[in-house]
């Protein structure tokens, strides 16, 4: 069964490429189908990993089917969204335009507010710090937030833009949006793209790599969402501009990498295939063996954990679950194993099940309106961000992305009560 995933998914890929081309679906099918890849590597030649042996894992029948099936089943809303219908004449002009520039603002500032109060840290981490040691302190909880050494004012402020600069995601599809309605607004444009990497400066604090590759894959998913929509000149400054943030980004990404494993084996070469294989490996492992009588929904829906008397924090669940289960949760496991490690196997068929429903609502929503609406493109974004960073965990484990999702919710909201 090791061989199934990526055989089921390149087949699928395959399927759809024949049938609709290279649509927001096929993107999101391809990332499962290069993890599912990866993880044949893995397996196959046991990459050293203190926390799992990977050739040892039983990669049974059931946690494979499930873990394919579910996959397809939330994928398949975006299947029959088809991205590739999408063109300029299908996509709403701004009626609001004086609200869009001042939500743009906001993010604006907070990306000056993030290097103005975190400059001597970024630098710091990129060019004097060793980012493997900073990483690895990280994932033990030995670091203190980033705001613990301001006061007063200084606190405040840097508190909320921690809040939106996490949530600056949701900037990307802007960014391809104000591109095609604001055609000659460059500088805007450029504006709105450069704010969208706040999370990418958030993650050189701790040294994280997930914040960049999150960036890479959802820009890419976007420019895929939007591409029929772009004129020639505009498709070949997007490759341009699009070409040297990822090569800047990248090298970011195996200077973490080198510098967290460069001893171990293969060195970075060795812990990319760990990153990218592990997550199908260890959803079957922890499918066949992780039996935890305890439950929280501290990950899913941070916002009330953090509210909450009783609140736990990452590090304490991942010591509840070993001490319970003699398995370590802190590896990557995809959106399907942290609901399962979290709240069990049943809510592996739930959340998935409220994922396509909510999905399937999003594609109604395009398709009543006829017009593609910012609107319609936040609520879209916000569950593809699920099923593209879904290939390693769950996204909105983070209470600064889960507060960012309730304000960008809202936003949309008001916007399609004015209509955009």
């Amino acid at each position: 069964m090791l061989y199934f995933p990526f055989i089921y998914f390149t087949t699928l890929l395959l399927a759809v490429i024949r049938k609709r081309g290279f649509d927001m679906s096929a993107y999101m099918i391809f990332i499962y189908a290069i993890s599912s890849f990866f993880s044949i590597i893995l397996y196959n030649q046991n990459y050293d990993y203190d926390l799992v042996y990977f050739s040892k894992i039983d990669i049974s029948p059931l946690p494979t089917i499930i873990y394919c099936g579910l996959i397809t089943f939330c994928i398949y809303p975006f299947y029959k969204y088809n991205s590739n219908r999408l063109n300029i004449s299908n996509i709403a002009p701004l009626k609001n335009s004086t609200f869009f520039k001042g939500l743009i603002f906001i993010f604006i500032s907070v990306f000056i507010l993030i290097i103005l109060l975190f400059y001597d840290q970024i630098v710091f981490n990129l060019f004097i710090g060793d980012l493997g040691e900073i990483r690895v302190d990280s994932y033990n909880g030995m670091t203190t937030s980033i705001t613990d050494s301001l006061t007063g004012i200084s606190r405040i402020i840097a508190t909320i833009v921690m809040i939106l600069g996490h949530s600056a995601y949701f900037l990307i599809p802007l960014f391809f949006y104000s591109l095609i309605i604001n055609r000659k607004q460059i500088i805007f444009n450029c504006l709105i793209l450069l704010s969208s990497t706040s999370p990418i400066l958030l993650g050189i604090l701790y040294a994280d790599r997930s914040n960049t590759f999150y960036w890479v894959m959802l820009f890419v998913l976007c420019y895929i969402w939007f591409k029929k929509s772009f004129s020639v000149r505009q498709k070949f400054y997007i490759k341009i501009i699009g070409s040297i943030l990822l090569t800047v980004l990248i090298a970011y990404f195996i200077a973490v990498t080198t510098s967290r494993f460069g001893e171990r084996d293969a060195e970075a070469e060795g812990s990319f295939i760990i990153y990218a294989g592990q997550p199908f490996l260890n959803f079957c492992n922890l499918w066949n063996n992780y039996y935890n009588p305890e439950w929280t929904l501290s990950r899913i829906f941070p916002f009330f954990n953090f509210f909450s008397e009783d609140k736990i924090s990452v590090q304490d669940w991942n010591n509840i679950a070993y001490a319970n289960t003699q398995m370590n949760i802190n590896v990557f496991y995809t959106f399907l194993g942290l609901f399962l490690v979290d709240i069990g196997r049943v809510c592996v068929f739930l959340f998935p099940f409220i994922i396509n429903r909510i999905a399937n609502i999003s594609v109604r929503l395009r398709y009543s309106d006829q017009y593609l609406r910012v609107s319609n493109i936040i609520i879209t974004f916000s569950i593809a961000i699920i099923l593209q960073c879904g290939v390693i965990s769950y996204f909105y484990t983070n209470i600064d992305r889960y507060i960012g999702l309730i304000f960008f919710l809202s936003v949309a909201l008001y916007m399609r009560k004015s209509q955009d």
